[in-house]
Formats: structure tokens, C-alpha cells, sequence
């Protein structure tokens, strides 16, 4: 038989350290995934528009948007 000690003060310690760094991580992101979702919801709305658009100079100005809308989301 095998018998471990567990020092609960140093348990305890760690997972509150890891609680804090969790939050932080999460404060630090929340902006950046708030516009993340903002921008994709902006280019779903423009591509539902795009696909009832009849081909013209109107369609074409914003299908470009939508590409370069696109590219600065994969970036991001």
C-alpha cells in the first residue's frame, strides 16, 4: 500500500493562479472578438445582399468590398 501527501495550501494556490491568468487572457481578447463577430456579421449581412443583387456596377463595387473586407478579417 501506497500512501500520498497533498499539501492543499499549494493546490488551492495554483488553481487561483490559473483562474487569474484565465481572466486576464479573457479581458485582454474580449475586444478583439467582440469586432471579430461584428465584421463577420457585417460580411454575412453583405453577402446575403450580394446574392439578390442583379449584376451591376452597384454588385461590383460591392463584391470588392467584400473581398477586401475579407482579407482584413483573415488578418485580424
Amino acid at each position: 500500500d501506497k500512501i500520498a501527501l497533498v499539501n492543499m495550501n499549494s493546490l488551492f494556490q495554483q488553481v487561483a493562479q490559473k483562474t487569474g491568468v484565465s481572466n486576464t487572457l479573457e479581458n485582454e481578447f474580449k475586444g478583439r472578438a467582440s469586432e471579430l463577430q461584428r465584421m463577420e456579421g457585417d460580411l454575412q449581412s453583405k453577402m446575403q445582399r450580394l446574392q439578390s443583387m442583379k449584376p451591376g456596377a452597384e454588385r461590383t463595387k460591392l463584391e470588392k468590398d467584400v473581398m477586401a473586407q475579407r482579407q482584413t478579417f483573415s488578418q485580424k
